[in-house]
């Protein structure tokens, strides 16, 4: 009697009497959802798709059979009893929920961030989304067009009870490009539409809150904007690709780390032109050229290796719009 009057839930456990049988009652399955797993995949636009691992497996392995939007920027094999959370160009978080998601074929048409979120702003698109079936413990790196950097601890956003809010503060003229988890073992590069590029160490970036902008990464000159910014160990090489159909490879250990907020380097040498693809590559990967007369694939092997300071070598004689690095497998 003291237990009842003290909780105002009704009780719900059963209480017997001597050799008494009874029966459990078992739970309504429609109380409990059952498991769900898939592949969710996103491409240039921000377009999201969910689909079975052997729908992806047979449908991105041919990059050459593919359309623009059908080309994978990220892949993550998903489940609807974990987190999944992502970051828009916006500057905005918005929780996603795997069983609000029909399954689709490979080649099926995406879906656009404001078919799923009426909260969404026009031509708002996701950047970057995370998914995780256990307890993340570290930073968040935002950047940006304009060069900002922003870290902020990953529960902040995790633990949200809302699913879209703001999660970093833009000037009017800005917008979120990457979103990545911090790796202390790597440093920050910065790759620009004019062919500048700077390397910083990211304990030069302070810790802030969610309702909060970032600090200055690369200065940029008047005009120039941020293609790439990302996080990076010595290993490897940076593609870079021109409008003009120019392609090169430049070692990543010969930008070194410095200051943040600097001018940085040139990475190519610009005669009327400027940067409209990058990517960092450890192995020989097949690379999508956007070009006005549609897709041409080239492997990055084929991409010679140059010093910085070069315009590198032709390899289209189309214009190039940009460059997709696409997701063969899941990450």
């Amino acid at each position: 009697m003291e237990i009842k009057k003290a909780h105002r839930s009704g009780r719900v456990s059963i209480i017997t009497s001597g050799n008494e049988s009874f029966m459990l009652p078992l739970q309504d399955e429609g109380s409990s959802p059952s498991f769900q797993e898939g592949v969710l995949a996103m491409n240039a636009n921000g377009e999201l798709k969910y689909m079975s691992l052997r729908s992806f497996s047979l449908g991105a392995k041919d990059i050459k059979s593919l359309a623009v939007e059908q080309l994978v920027t990220d892949a993550k094999l998903v489940n609807n009893f974990g987190s999944l959370i992502a970051f828009t160009n916006k500057g905005n978080f918005v929780r996603l929920k795997i069983d609000e998601f029909p399954e689709k074929r490979f080649k099926d048409k995406g879906f656009k961030l404001g078919q799923y979120c009426p909260d969404a702003q026009k031509d708002e698109r996701v950047v970057k989304f995370f998914f995780s079936d256990r307890l993340i413990a570290g930073d968040l790196l935002f950047f940006t067009k304009n060069g900002i950097v922003k870290r902020t601890d990953y529960n902040e956003y995790n633990n949200l009870t809302k699913d879209y809010l703001q999660a970093i503060v833009l000037s009017d003229d800005d917008e979120v490009i990457n979103v990545e988890l911090l790796d202390e073992n790597k440093y920050i590069i910065a790759i620009t539409e004019g062919g500048m590029t700077l390397a910083f160490t990211t304990d030069q970036v302070p810790v802030h809150g969610r309702k909060a902008g970032g600090v200055r990464g690369i200065k940029l000159a008047d005009g120039d904007k941020v293609l790439y910014m990302g996080q990076t160990d010595d290993e490897g090489e940076v593609v870079v690709v021109t409008d003009k159909g120019c392609a090169k490879r430049v070692i990543i250990s010969t930008i070194e780390a410095g200051n943040r907020y600097l001018k940085g380097v040139k990475i190519a040498e610009l005669v009327n032109s400027k940067v409209v693809g990058v990517t960092l590559v450890k192995n020989p990967i097949d690379i999508a050229l956007i070009t006005e007369g549609g897709i041409e694939v080239v492997n990055t092997d084929n991409i010679r290796i140059d010093a910085r300071t070069t315009k590198g070598k032709q390899i289209t004689k189309q214009t190039v719009l940009g460059i997709v690095a696409h997701k063969m497998s899941i990450n």
